[in-house]
């Protein structure tokens, strides 16, 4: 009865499923960066430009729309999602194109929501824009 003692079966199966696990979440890791690279992320300055505007403004989006505080050009901005004024849920609204790995806002609508002052300056910053939709605007 000398000699080494034989390997457990249970850590053989404990060792097969830590590798399991392992390529599971390296796997998955992979998944969530090749979604974001598709998305594709939204320039800081147009970013700061739309909170800046929506600041002067007195606006905020709902938080089930996208993603103000972070990375707008997500959710309703990038699906199929209407922002038109018949679906008053997405007021204010945006609509971005992405192109993979840049994501550049090109729709604004700000309707029935009462905003007072001027068109601020950072607007010029969104570049991209070629539909702003404002009504009313009381200057």
């Amino acid at each position: 009865m000398g000699g080494s003692p034989k390997p457990s079966v249970v850590c053989a199966s404990s060792l097969a499923f830590y590798y399991y696990y392992y390529y599971y979440y390296v796997s998955l890791l992979g998944l969530v960066a090749i979604v974001r690279a598709q998305n594709g992320t939204t320039p800081a300055s147009q970013v700061s430009a739309l909170n800046s505007v929506f600041s002067q403004w007195g606006i905020s989006a709902r938080l089930n729309q996208w993603n103000i505080s972070g990375e707008p050009c997500s959710g309703a901005a990038i699906n199929s999602t209407s922002i038109d004024n018949t679906n008053g849920d997405y007021n204010p609204g945006i609509k971005c194109q992405c192109n993979g790995t840049v994501c550049h806002i090109t729709h604004l609508k700000v309707y029935a929501l009462d905003v007072v002052g001027g068109i601020p300056d950072e607007l010029w910053s969104l570049t991209s824009l070629t539909n702003l939709y404002v009504s009313p605007l009381m200057l």
